[in-house]
């Protein structure tokens, strides 16, 4: 499962701060509770279009210059 290696990745102190983002159908409430874990950085809703793929990526890029 998914969360699972996650979990042990972050344990890994050198993928302690590597981005990991979350893909699922999941609804958004459990979206929510997956990102208020703090294990994933972002998430993508399946099924995954061009524009949400470039939104995260485009997040992501911001957070690691700012």
């Amino acid at each position: 499962d998914g969360i699972q290696v996650v979990e042990i990745l972050r344990e890994m102190p050198k993928f302690q701060t590597v981005p990991i983002i979350a893909v699922s159908a999941a609804d958004s409430q459990t979206i929510q509770s997956l990102l208020s874990g703090g294990q994933f950085t972002d998430f993508l809703q399946k099924p995954i279009t061009r524009d949400a793929l470039y939104t995260v990526l485009s997040r992501l890029n911001h957070r690691n210059t700012a």
